[in-house]
């Protein structure tokens, strides 16, 4: 199952001060969580600071603070407003 401190799929089994994950980086280990979690404080590429899980951070489910999710959620809404503007804007056209 392991060799030399290394998951099959070849990701580290520990977490240390200074890697990336995605758009953060590792810079301490904090109190641990609920249920011997382990978590690190983080700094993410926009400058926000976050506590993170070192299992999220291994497994990727946790690659930035937050802003990549709501950068994506705008630019959605951007483009439901879009599409939205171009229908309305066209059913307005073609009755005038």
């Amino acid at each position: 199952m392991t060799t030399n401190g290394k998951i099959k799929s070849g990701r580290p089994l520990t977490v240390h001060p200074g890697e990336r994950y995605g758009m953060l980086t590792v810079i301490v280990r904090v109190e641990d969580g609920p249920r011997r979690q382990v978590r690190y404080l983080c700094r993410c590429d926009c400058g926000r600071q976050c506590v993170v899980r070192a299992g999220a951070l291994r497994t990727g489910n946790q690659r930035s603070c937050g802003c990549l999710r709501r950068a994506r959620m705008r630019a959605a809404a951007r483009a439901a407003a879009q599409i939205t503007e171009l229908m309305v804007g066209g059913d307005n056209e073609s009755n005038s």
